[in-house]
């Protein structure tokens, strides 16, 4: 009982100062610095922190006093006034809109402060102890933790793994806090890198902390969930969307034990949840996901007027999902409205233009090109590149992406040298900065092929379509919906070449993945 044990402390301490003087004994100074830190201690673990930060500061005046800046006393004491500024500083920006920089948090006055502190505690912590010593790794991982939130995560690497290693020296690897590490480390590298080997890392980092936790605290536990779903974000990264779907749906599960149905956590995976079932074409599960999903979150900020920044966001990045899902099931006008929604709080809000809406504008451009509104689409697509040569650059794979959408404007149009111009430069940037093998260069190489066989060049479309196909294979499997339309097509290029018996297999393969996902139109084409 927090209240109990803050009542005790204040006895304590107002009797202990009862016995102070000009003439008292360091050791009654002690006494009283000692119970003002562990006053400070209790206020921080209850969510108090002006009141912590008070008690703390007052022990850490009369520690000085006494014992001077240089000892053990000062150095726990910085430590828990670095733990407080911290958390205060994760507060507000939960209350604020995010900064365009990185340096928008590390100039914060509360996050340099904690830095400011940490250091000084890990200075103090080697001088006394030993810098092997485990509250020398502690500090390191608090340093660690501010270096993530800031998204300085080269310097959050360093941190983790500096106490990952005094953690595994003293106490071995088969303990919670090594767990702790290896799960912060995994997130790290997942920020970090790119490359498929590099994912890979992650993906073993997570595992083991995985293993770790389920070993000491069973499968139902809070911490197990949690692994399980940035797994599952590794796992969609990387396009393995089985794997994605499995972590996700137990990570469901045991939030839904340990926190409740109507918990943020719940909302999150379930959002994340819904854009897999999307990829696997299990629309209707999607849906439901989605919108439980929104539930939630309109259930925790039932006023969005008072929400905090980072509760708006997340309603508005499942609106956004949900807008996508709508566009993909062909509910064009819905998907809009839910685009728009989303614009409109933004707007009330008072957020400024950025990537998000470079992103809003290009799923928009998306949806006016499928209900052949091209002037529309057109439009969308060239504001969203704009948005994104001014926050990104020209070289990056969501700048080709928006590419890619205006040569399908131009390919709609029957423009097909216009088109394939497009789509040549989008090949060119993704080719760059995406793995040889990424599905977005097999959808880049599909399209390509889609425009040379409409200029009735066979020859060329089946190189690309057969380029395709591998690609799609190799990311996809077998038996997905755009793997099914890569036979297709080049089925329809053996077709109208006179090689029907090649044409017939590959109709009858892309024919059995369409009765897979029960898809009438496909099957009917």
């Amino acid at each position: 009982s927090y209240e109990k044990a803050a009542q005790c402390f204040i006895e304590a301490l107002e009797e202990r100062k009862a016995l102070v003087d000009e003439n008292s004994s360091k050791e009654h100074n002690m006494n009283v610095a000692n119970t003002l830190y562990g006053l400070g201690q209790l206020h921080f673990a209850m969510g108090a922190y002006d009141e912590g930060m008070e008690a703390a500061n007052d022990a850490q005046r009369t520690y000085a006093q006494f014992l001077g800046n240089n000892n053990l006393f000062v150095a726990y004491v910085r430590r828990l006034i670095g733990d407080i500024h911290g958390v205060k500083a994760m507060k507000f920006f939960d209350d604020k809109a995010l900064p365009e920089s990185v340096n928008g948090y590390e100039d914060d006055f509360d996050m340099v402060l904690a830095k400011e502190c940490y250091r000084d505690a890990l200075r103090l912590f080697k001088m006394f102890l030993s810098s092997e010593h485990e509250e020398v790794a502690g500090v390191l991982f608090s340093m660690g933790s501010i270096h993530e939130s800031c998204g300085n995560y080269e310097e959050a690497e360093w941190h983790f793994a500096e106490s990952l290693r005094i953690h595994r020296k003293n106490f071995g690897d088969n303990n919670l806090t090594v767990a702790t590490l290896l799960h912060s480390l995994g997130i790290v590298y997942s920020a970090l890198r790119n490359e498929e080997t590099d994912l890979d890392d992650s993906i073993f980092l997570l595992e083991e902390s995985l293993r770790i936790r389920t070993s000491l605290l069973g499968f139902d536990n809070e911490d197990v969930g949690d692994t399980l779903h940035y797994l599952g974000c590794v796992h969609a990264r990387l396009y393995d969307n089985d794997r994605a779907l499995e972590c996700y749906k137990e990570a469901v599960r045991i939030r839904r034990i340990t926190n409740g149905d109507f918990h943020p956590s719940v909302g999150k995976t379930l959002n994340n949840l819904g854009i897999i079932y999307a990829r696997k074409r299990s629309f209707q599960s999607a849906l439901a996901c989605l919108e439980e999903a929104l539930n939630i979150r309109k259930e925790i900020d039932s006023n969005l007027d008072k929400s905090s920044t980072k509760d708006k966001e997340e309603v508005l990045n499942t609106l956004f999902n949900m807008g996508s899902l709508q566009g993909k099931m062909g509910e064009y006008n819905k998907s809009l409205e839910s685009f728009d929604q989303v614009i409109k709080i933004r707007k009330s809000m008072c957020m400024k233009d950025d990537l998000n809406v470079a992103n809003i504008l290009h799923c928009m451009g998306n949806i006016y090109l499928h209900k052949k509104l091209f002037v529309e689409a057109r439009i969308s697509y060239e504001k969203s590149l704009g948005l994104k040569k001014l926050f990104l650059g020209d070289g990056n794979a969501s700048y080709s992406n928006t590419l890619h959408g205006i040569g399908k404007i131009h390919h709609e149009n029957g423009e097909f040298d216009e088109a394939l111009a497009y789509y040549e430069e989008s090949l060119w940037i993704r080719k760059l900065c995406l793995d040889k093998d990424h599905i977005d260069i097999g959808l880049s190489l599909f399209s390509m092929g889609t425009a040379r066989l409409c200029r009735c060049d066979y020859e060329v479309s089946m190189n690309f379509y057969t380029q395709a196909l591998r690609i799609l294979r190799l990311n996809l499997g077998d038996d997905h919906h755009d793997v099914a339309k890569a036979f297709q097509s080049i089925a329809t290029v053996y077709d109208v070449t006179g090689k029907f018996m090649d044409a017939e297999k590959c109709y009858k393969e892309a024919l059995r993945v369409y009765k897979l996902e029960q898809n009438e139109d496909d099957i009917i084409k």
